[in-house]
């Protein structure tokens, strides 16, 4: 039987700020799960528990997409299920190569600041020494990546299992992309690493 979150009206159009927190939370954690007998995917969004606030911004953002009861709690993790929708075809095709995700250079180069802001808000670090984003992509989508952000004269240099801004211009380059679309909650602990 179809569970009511199954049915989503067709004519729900994402607006440009909508699209592009789903294309960053996709280049970081999330993911669009598209089960074999469901006639549509939806959106999963996960977060570890003791940093819920970007998850719950990002819900909170998204919520015309929510499911009845889309939070989910495990011992390590919160989860956010959307309602299945067509919509998540589209990004399903652009993310998704045989059920593996793949990051194209065109897809980045379409990239909005605020699609970078949610996409290092999943993936991306700072402290006092370093900052830069975990990335755990197959070899085309990191080569991808990585000449992506040389496109921007902010280039990533591995280190161990991370990949770094190594130096401070880079990290203020960076975060004068991103700075307008953090959420107030998060950016004053991001700031208070950086002198802008």
């Amino acid at each position: 039987m179809i569970q009511k979150w199954q049915y989503f009206e067709s004519n729900l159009i994402l607006s440009e700020r909508e699209s592009q927190i789903i294309i960053g939370t996709l280049l970081g954690t999330s993911s669009i799960v598209f089960p074999e007998k469901s006639k549509n995917p939806h959106l999963l969004m996960r977060s570890i528990k003791k940093n819920p606030t970007w998850i719950r911004c990002k819900a909170f953002e998204l919520k015309k997409l929510s499911r009845p009861k889309s939070f989910i709690e495990d011992k390590y993790y919160y989860r956010w299920n959307s309602s299945s929708t067509e919509l998540f075809k589209k990004y399903y095709n652009i993310f998704y190569n045989k059920g593996s995700k793949q990051i194209s250079f065109d897809l980045l180069e379409s990239l909005k600041p605020l699609s970078i802001a949610s996409w290092f808000l999943d993936k991306g670090f700072i402290d006092e020494h370093e900052c830069g984003f975990k990335l755990n992509y197959y070899e085309k989508s990191l080569e991808n990546i990585l000449d992506f952000f040389k496109l921007l004269d902010i280039p990533l240099f591995k280190k161990n299992n991370y990949y770094i801004f190594k130096e401070k211009n880079n990290v203020i380059s960076f975060f004068n992309i991103i700075k307008n679309h953090i959420p107030v909650e998060i950016k004053k602990n991001i700031l208070r690493h950086l002198e802008f």
